[in-house]
């Protein structure tokens, strides 16, 4: 007897097989009625189906075919906006004084050194504007798991998701909130929406901007959003990261459901072996983490990952010092070059992170390349500074 793994909202909720599974499903955060299906007859399951990623908040009923198992996988995070008045008793509440005040200096900071909007798409977007958008999401994933040497595991389903979240973004269901530099994006946040539910569901950034905390002011820049049209649940989803434990108040689980035939001795037997194996391995990623010795497996799967990434564009990294200078050598020759150009686009973070160190605008630098030497000048209005590559 085989087993068959799903994503419930990728294979399950958005394929419509919520009701081959299951007769009814709410949701107790919104009180909402998701599935209520008549009791029909199933034929007898020739596959244990192990649906993955369910969180507990969604109240469900397994259809009486099939009989169920639960395993505990990992923890949800998500800010009940239902408990403060507003924006301001959320900050109060949650964030410490030092810790508002470093929001207010990264936003402060982004806004000095690059000309900054926010955009919410909501309800309405041009086709080819989310077309170019998503595209750019989905790039600004692949490079931040290419630097941190990770795969990630949903680049697959991407292509799937354009068009449907394309029809909630216009039915209300979903949004994209989008940082820009100029005309250029770069932080976009996918999220779904229900009723006073809020979703992040999909978020990344230009790596090139890494130093500016664009997760901690995209997040503030939506709980603003949140508060004005009266949602009551920012869910964060899964993903042990510290920007979420710093934001939310509340945690939830996430369960793998194991279903199968009750008719079937043998499917029993191997859906409490899974069952069991899936709480074990859970339950030891959870010592790991107490531990820290997921750190050793997360060098291992680096390791790992540039052995078979060896070939990439991301292989070879030249390493990078910076010299701070107060009066710039006559004798240098200098050619003038501009960052925003394909072929010059290694200098981008460099010197975006100077600009941040340095408290200037892109506006009020120039940039030459130093010829006869792998290196380059960022002359600025306050400080300058030269940029060694070594190969």
């Amino acid at each position: 007897m085989s087993v068959r793994r799903l994503n419930f909202l990728d294979d399950v909720q958005w394929k419509n097989w919520l009701s081959f599974f299951y007769t009814r499903i709410s949701n107790t955060f919104s009180q909402k009625l998701l599935l209520q299906s008549p009791e029909s007859t199933i034929e007898k399951a020739k596959e244990i189906y192990v649906i993955k990623d369910i969180p507990a908040y969604l109240n469900m009923k397994v259809h009486p075919g099939f009989k169920q198992r639960k395993a505990k996988m990992y923890h949800g995070y998500f800010i009940n906006l239902g408990l403060y008045q507003n924006m301001e008793a959320y900050l109060l509440s949650r964030l410490s004084a030092k810790k508002r005040s470093q929001n207010r200096a990264y936003k402060k900071r982004l806004e000095l050194c690059f000309n900054v909007r926010y955009k919410m798409y909501y309800g309405h977007i041009d086709k080819k504007n989310y077309d170019f958008l998503f595209d750019q999401l989905k790039l600004m994933i692949k490079r931040r798991f290419s630097l941190k040497q990770m795969k990630y595991d949903g680049l697959d389903k991407m292509d799937s998701y354009k068009e449907l979240m394309y029809l909630r973004i216009l039915k209300k269901r979903a949004s994209l909130f989008v940082i820009y530099d100029e005309e250029k994006p770069i932080s976009i946040s996918l999220n779904l929406i229900d009723k006073d539910i809020y979703t992040g569901f999909m978020m990344s950034f230009d790596i090139d901007f890494s130093k500016f905390y664009l997760s901690f002011i995209g997040i503030l820049k939506q709980l603003e959003w949140c508060f004005e049209k009266k949602i009551r649940i920012y869910d964060m989803m899964k993903g042990d990261l510290d920007y979420k434990k710093v934001f939310t108040d509340s945690t939830y689980n996430y369960y793998s459901h194991i279903l199968f035939t009750s008719r079937s001795l043998l499917s029993k037997v191997i859906a409490n072996l899974m069952t069991y194996k899936i709480s074990w391995y859970y339950r030891s990623l959870y010592f790991m983490k107490k531990w820290n010795a997921h750190l050793i497996f997360r060098k291992f799967k680096g390791y790992a990952f540039r052995i078979l990434n060896r070939k990439t564009a991301f292989e070879a990294q030249p390493e990078i010092s910076f010299e701070n200078i107060s009066v710039v050598d006559s004798n240098f020759q200098l050619i003038p070059i501009n960052i925003d150009d394909d072929s010059n686009s290694i200098l981008r973070r460099p010197v975006y992170t100077f600009l941040y160190s340095s408290c200037q605008s892109i506006k009020s630098i120039k940039v030459f390349k130093i010829l006869d030497r792998s290196s380059y000048l960022v002359k600025g209005e306050k400080k300058s500074i030269i940029i060694n590559y070594q190969y």
